[in-house]
């Protein structure tokens, strides 16, 4: 059925689905358009036969090199294993000089399964002129690594450009003489830059926001502990934006640090679905004027409790430097399915990564759980949590400095929400009707709750004319 793969493991993939294996046959027959479809429609990049074979493994045996970048680019697993060898081994036993080093470009690890990859190359060195090539290659990136790892300090500070077919890079190699540069390049290849500078070539999807998120990808593991990332011409938003980014201490640095002031944007706008215009006429109106999609896409990916009316900051022109836990604070699954969202030719995902990269930095912290607050100024008191904590991982944590602290509590999950949650624990039977005075608003004993909106979340119950209930929220 795939011309590339043997009639044995032919049989191994019946087990698939019609789609997983119109995947592996368009990435065997280096159809891009139906893999570019696919992956639209959130196919696993990764999905594979029983024998472990993915699109990858396949597109580097039929040597269809675009098709490989493609893949690559949507964040591919490129150190998968096959038949206990990775597939640059296939790369390299083929003798595919240009695969092997678009494998190398993208980060490939030449060591792994007990450096099969360099042993191969080894072996096959005086058998031709490609074989020799690739063994150098090869070494080449071995010995890289090597200086890499023994140089730490050479990744303190990093450069990421993301270039399209901008003719003159001369202020890159002006404003970068030491520091190390990676050209990430989706135009021609016209460039000559100095031994500091990396080019590497991708596929053109996706605009900047692919290619940073293909460098998050690749890296993930050996980032720099500061990263510039940046467009091939930075200036057309502010002409003073690069040298202040290059030198800032802060996490992230954002436009409010650099002039005082920021361009603004919300996740939702609250207008009227005005009756004379064509909405469906522009293809951008939904980040624009009306924003469901947005706010359900930050939300998805930046933090859950966004509303309409949520105000968010954004960078001009996506050209930021980020340190690197700022990055790490997610996952590399998360990076690889936020790369998922742009690969087509027009994503709208462009547009909201765009307006999400401060979001995105400004990593939701881990609780701060206040337990020497509670254990030393409410000693003998009766404490009760409502959880509203998703996270397992994260309650646990919770939980455990609260054991830690020996601070003795009752726990009540609220599943519906914050509101839904407090009505249900004062009715519980721990409880008995008593006032709750919030901000001059009393609810009477005996009456049926509810909880005011927007007046806070930390009140006072008068149980007695001795006893309160304190209510306060984990921020407070």
């Amino acid at each position: 059925y795939l011309h590339s793969i043997n009639d044995m493991e032919i049989f191994t993939m019946t087990d698939l689905s019609n789609t997983n294996l119109l995947f592996l046959d368009a990435a065997s027959k280096g159809n891009s358009s139906a893999i570019r479809n696919l992956l639209e429609k959130g196919i696993d990049v990764d999905i594979s036969t029983k024998e472990g074979s993915t699109a990858l493994f396949f597109a580097v045996n039929a040597h269809h090199h675009e098709t490989v970048l493609l893949l690559l680019g949507a964040g591919a697993n490129l150190n998968a294993i096959f038949h206990g060898a990775p597939i640059l081994y296939f790369a390299i036993e083929a003798e595919d000089i240009r695969s092997t080093q678009i494998l190398l470009d993208f980060g490939a690890d030449p060591t792994i399964n007990s450096n099969v990859a360099i042993a191969r190359a080894a072996m096959k060195r005086h058998e031709s002129e490609a074989a020799k090539q690739i063994y150098q290659m090869i070494m080449n990136n071995y010995l890289k690594t090597l200086d890499e790892h023994n140089n730490l300090q050479s990744r303190d500070f990093e450069v990421v450009v993301a270039r399209y077919n901008e003719e003159s890079l001369s202020w890159l190699v002006k404003e970068f003489v030491e520091e190390k540069v990676i050209v990430y390049n989706k135009g021609p290849d016209n460039l000559d830059l100095p031994s500091n500078f990396e080019v590497i070539k991708l596929p053109n999807i996706g605009r900047e926001p692919h290619t940073y998120l293909t460098h998050i990808i690749r890296n993930y593991h050996k980032l720099a502990n500061r990263t510039l990332f940046i467009q091939a011409y930075p200036y057309d938003h502010n002409k003073i934006l690069l040298p202040l980014m290059r030198y800032k201490t802060s996490p992230i640095t954002t436009c409010t640090d650099i002039v005082g002031e920021c361009m603004r944007d919300t996740l939702g706008r609250q207008s009227k679905s005005l009756d004379n215009i064509d909405w469906k006429s522009s293809k951008w109106s939904d980040v624009t004027l009306r924003n469901d999609s947005m706010i359900e896409f930050a939300r998805e990916y930046i933090d859950e409790e966004l509303t309409a009316d949520s105000l968010i900051y954004f960078q001009w022109g996506a050209q930021f430097a980020v340190d690197k836990e700022h990055i790490l604070c997610h996952e590399l699954d998360y990076h690889k399915k936020l790369l998922n969202t742009l690969n087509s030719q027009h994503p709208i995902g462009v547009h909201r990564i765009e307006r999400l990269w401060n979001a995105w930095a400004k990593c939701k912290p881990e609780p701060v759980i206040a337990t020497n607050f509670l254990s030393n100024s409410l000693n003998n008191t009766k404490i009760f949590i409502l959880n509203l904590e998703r996270s397992t991982q994260r309650w646990e944590k919770i939980s455990k400095a609260l054991d830690d602290a020996q601070i003795e509590y009752q726990r009540f999950n609220a599943v519906d929400g914050y509101k839904v949650g407090l009505i249900n624990m004062v009715t519980n039977e721990y409880f008995k009707g008593a006032d709750i005075i919030n901000k001059n608003i009393v609810i009477q004993k005996n009456t049926p709750y509810k909880i005011p909106y927007h007046t806070g979340p930390s009140f006072v119950e008068k149980l007695d004319s001795t006893t309160l209930r304190i209510y306060i929220t984990g921020r407070d």
